[in-house]
């Protein structure tokens, strides 16, 4: 038997707004400003702050070197990985298909 892991609806944020900011971040080729906001609207405050200096260091350098797009992949991959954990293969696959 499947058990599935009920989900707290009061701990998620509304799903049609975040899929359409994602997508309008992505169409904006604002990748790490769409990592930050995910990990702030599933409460993963480190990671958040992690693409918060991410975020200010790509401002500065006015582009994003390799190294820092890795590590800015590496938290994405993260944050994805709990919130399948968390709230489930579902919900990581409509924030998937909106990337």
């Amino acid at each position: 038997m499947i058990k599935y892991k009920r989900l707290n609806e009061a701990s998620l944020p509304k799903m049609d707004v975040l899929i359409k900011d994602i997508e309008k971040m992505v169409d904006n080729n604002a990748d790490g400003i769409m990592v930050e906001y995910l990990a702030k609207s599933f409460k993963y405050t480190k990671h958040e702050k992690i693409m918060k200096n991410i975020n200010a260091i790509h401002s500065l350098e006015k582009s994003m070197p390799p190294s820092l797009r890795k590590y800015r992949d590496e938290v994405l991959s993260e944050v994805m990985g709990y919130i399948k954990k968390d709230h489930g293969e579902e919900i990581a696959k409509q924030i998937n298909l909106a990337m």
